[in-house]
């Protein structure tokens, strides 16, 4: 026995002393190691000690740049394996040309090969947990491409800016499969309710409802608000049919164009070119609209006098999410409620349309019909007298240019816009101009930029009107006021850091001017795995107003928790009052996700400003039966508090009228219901979609599974369970249009595990038979012995090479266990003739 064997053989039975051994080991062999090097390499005695921050020698390799072979993913799908280099900040591959050459519809490969032949940051802390959902999961937005490396798992997610991305067009002749012929509905539910205990409340409930047969529709949609009673907005039929699409009832107009004329509600009939049947991709963008907040405040979106979005926004130059807004254009009205109570409201033209139609093929559209007009007490609007005739057409005229023009006519008015649409690579620009038979006219400049260094923003619409007619205000103008907006922003590096430059003018007819300027600064001060530091240095005018201040931000991410904290001063004036701050945020967040119960999120926060403290808690459920969040917050200032909330909540309900699900955690006008069958009830199975994971369902229920329509899914499933099932485990294809509902059954059935020896009853074994009724091929050995997967049964039938037959009875067994072994079974002889199973 060795003398170190012998050392830890005497130390055993004593742990204490062991514990003490091992620790002296490690003081003492670097303090004997770093003596030797030192003595060699300066000639010192021995007694000397050198400290160093240099890595020890043999670690060298572990603390350096690794070379190994990195899985490259892109929009969620393997595209190759190949050789990096990477150390803790930078990920450098050694041959990116496989990369690019395994990714289609890049405008320009050799510009995103330069942006990814170099080191490229690797945003470790942006890596997606295994128990986190994946829209729950961080996702980055470089101006070019960039990266998330996960080196847990030598994974790379690779994310290219859309604006480097080609549309995708096909022929014309490639269409959506058919829906099928059968009826099926569905209804969106949705609420939204703000106020504090200082204002009365606001609520908006609101009803959107589809009834379909194959591709054919009626469309309802309904609200019920604090200021009316309940209202239908839109009853029509709607009719697709190769490439086209028909609507006649109560709608609202629509454009390709509209950048001056907000859209009115209609009584007539549509019919227009349609892109939904086809698998071409249009890009759509959304008026950016920027708000000047002096401290943290609830904001309050109006499009008709109806809530559309409430939520809090942090004090400066914010940007309002934009994202739930309806597609088009219209007026929107912002209010802003300040929490002791104040509030101001402010107005905007919000845009959301195609930029380019597919190649060679114009898009058109034609509706006409009487506008209608909204009656107190009156369940369906009033159609007036003031007859509409509107028509238009897009039309690509190369491979990124578009011009567009259309016609408007209505109450002896006529208005004419015309318009073109450049994009090119990292760059899109939008001009239109607009005249009218009473000299009204206008101009829109839109214009966006994005390059390596810097990305820029502006967005510039005026308009004029003209005096050679006066109109009451109950009678319908094209035109009703004079009215200027513009904003910018511009976006790029300075200093190790990201500096954001914003602007906006809103100049309205009969309303205060503002102009607001503002300037964000932010740098990373510190960055690790699970924590990183930044510092941000922010200056906002509006008018006469100011707001300056500088704060330190901390955000650190363990597991489900994620904790943020920020502190600061800020130097203001507001209203002619000078005021000097220390402000603070700290939050809390926690994710949670489970088969059974879905997703929650619940946040905790305290907000220091000026003179005012708040304390409040949001949360965020979705489930199977709908989705909801919570806002609740107490402020304190002076004395006084004030108790303010937020409340939206959204169900979905679907059926083909023979089976019907609940759903909301997300919304759309189609769906597919997932109906699992069998004895296990409550077993789980993930539901995937597109091989993207999107919800859970259970045996001997039926889920939902909100879906866009307009498109063909895959759908296939994967156990969740410890057990095993049998069920088909293919994939398989289904197509959505608006109102479709479609269901797809699965049967389920535990599997069993049966192995034993068959013998005949002169105990000679039963060789090469085959089992007839187990449902795949089986069958015994030489010896008799068999093993085989099946659903619990009571007997099993054995067809012989001479095609005789013979039955085994396997008793009685536990068949909540997965694994029954037998010893000799007797397989008796039978007469009847088995075709199989």
């Amino acid at each position: 026995m060795t003398s170190y064997k012998k050392l830890a053989y005497h130390l055993a039975p004593n742990l204490k002393y062991f514990i003490r051994w091992i620790f002296a080991c490690v003081l003492i062999i670097p303090i004997y190691v770093s003596a030797n090097t030192a003595e060699d390499d300066t000639g010192q005695d021995e007694s000397f000690i050198n400290i160093t921050d240099s890595v020890p020698e043999g670690f060298e390799d572990l603390a350096g740049p690794q070379v190994n072979h990195i899985d490259v993913y892109y929009q969620g799908r393997f595209l190759v394996s190949t050789e990096a280099t990477y150390d803790f900040e930078s990920v450098k591959f050694h041959n990116p040309e496989i990369i690019i050459n395994n990714i289609d519809y890049l405008i320009d490969p050799s510009f995103i090969l330069k942006s990814i032949n170099r080191p490229l940051s690797t945003n470790s802390d942006l890596v997606c947990q295994d128990n986190s959902a994946y829209s729950e999961c961080e996702k980055i937005k470089p101006n070019i491409a960039g990266i998330i490396f996960d080196e847990s798992r030598f994974r790379v997610d690779l994310y290219i800016n859309p604006n480097y991305i080609e549309h995708q067009y096909v022929e014309s002749s490639k269409y959506l499969p058919d829906a099928e012929d059968k009826f099926s509905t569905i209804h969106n539910f949705s609420f939204n309710l703000s106020g504090t205990d200082a204002i009365d409340d606001t609520f908006n409930a609101q009803t959107n409802s589809v009834i379909a047969y194959g591709d054919t529709r009626l469309l309802t949609q309904s609200n019920y608000t604090d200021e009316e009673d309940f209202v239908i907005d839109e009853i029509s039929m709607q009719k697709d049919f190769k490439g086209w699409e028909a609507e006649a009832g109560v709608f609202e107009s629509e454009s390709r164009s509209t950048n001056f004329f907000s859209q009115v509600d209609l009584t007539g009939l549509r019919v227009q070119t349609s892109l939904n049947t086809r698998t071409d991709i249009e890009k759509t963008s959304g008026t950016e609209i920027f708000i000047f907040l002096d401290f943290r405040s609830r904001v309050e979106v109006f499009r008709n006098n109806r809530l559309i979005d409430a939520r809090f926004y942090e004090a400066g130059n914010q940007q309002l999410d934009t994202y739930n807004f309806p597609d088009g254009a219209y007026q929107i009205r912002v209010r802003i409620r300040e929490e002791n109570g104040s509030e101001r409201t402010e107005e905007y033209f919000f845009i959301r349309n195609a930029l380019l139609p597919p190649i060679n093929e114009p898009v058109l559209y034609a509706e006409v019909g009487k506008i209608n007009k909204l009656v107190q007490d009156s369940t369906l609007p009033e159609t007036s007298d003031d007859e509409i005739v509107h028509f238009g057409a897009s039309v690509r005229t190369s491979e990124n240019l578009a011009i567009e023009g259309e016609v408007l006519h209505a109450n002896s008015q006529t208005m004419f816009q015309t318009g073109v649409v450049h994009v090119l690579s990292g760059a899109q620009s939008q001009l239109n101009i607009m005249t009218t038979t009473e000299s009204d006219w206008g101009v829109s400049v839109r214009e966006n930029i994005s390059r390596e260094s810097f990305t820029l923003n502006a967005d510039f619409r005026y308009i004029h009107q003209g005096d050679d007619k006066e109109y009451d205000l109950d009678e319908f103008d094209l035109v009703s006021s004079d009215s200027t907006q513009a904003t910018a922003s511009l976006s790029h590096m300075f200093m190790d850091g990201r500096v954001v430059w914003r602007y906006r003018h809103l100049d309205l007819s009969g309303r205060a001017k503002s102009e607001t300027y503002s300037l964000d600064y932010r740098r990373q001060i510190l960055r690790r795995k699970n924590y990183q530091v930044d510092w941000e240095l922010s200056a906002s005018k509006d008018i006469d107003d100011y707001l300056i201040g500088t704060r330190f931000k901390f955000s650190y991410r363990n597991k489900n928790n994620l904790y943020r904290a920020d502190a600061g001063v800020e130097r203001s004036r507001f209203n002619g009052s000078k005021e000097s701050d220390f402000t603070s945020n700290v939050r809390w967040q926690n994710s949670q996700r489970s088969p059974k119960f879905g997703s929650v999120q619940s946040q905790l926060f305290h907000i220091t400003e000026r003179d005012r403290d708040t304390f409040g808690a949001n949360i965020i459920s979705e489930s199977r039966i709908g989705s909801n969040q919570l806002e609740i917050n107490r402020t304190s200032s002076n004395g006084e508090n004030t108790f303010g909330y937020s409340l939206g909540s959204r169900l979905s309900v679907a059926s083909d009228f023979k089976t019907a699900s609940l759903g909301g955690a997300r919304q759309s006008n189609s769906a597919i219901i997932i109906d699992l069958k069998g004895e296990d009830k409550g077993e789980k199975f993930e539901v995937f979609v597109d091989d993207q994971p999107v919800g859970y369902a259970s045996v001997g229920s039926t889920t939902i599974i909100p879906l866009s329509p307009y498109q063909t899914y895959e759908v296939k499933l994967a156990s969740r369970s410890d057990t095993f099932f049998i069920f088909d485990e293919r994939t398989r294809e289904t197509t959505l249009y608006p109102g479709n509902v479609n269901t797809m059954s699965w049967d389920v059935s535990r599997v069993l595990i049966f192995i034993g020896r068959a013998i005949d009853e002169n105990g000679e074994p039963v060789q090469h038979a085959k089992i007839n009724n187990d449902g795949a091929f089986s069958g015994t050995d030489e010896r008799g012995w068999f093993q085989i997967e099946s659903k619990a049964r009571d007997e099993l039938i054995l067809k012989r090479k001479d095609g005789s037959h013979c039955k085994i009875d396997l008793g009685n067994y536990d068949n909540l266990e997965d694994i029954h072994v037998f010893d000799e079974l007797i397989c008796k002889e039978v007469k009847a003739t088995f075709t199989g199973l």
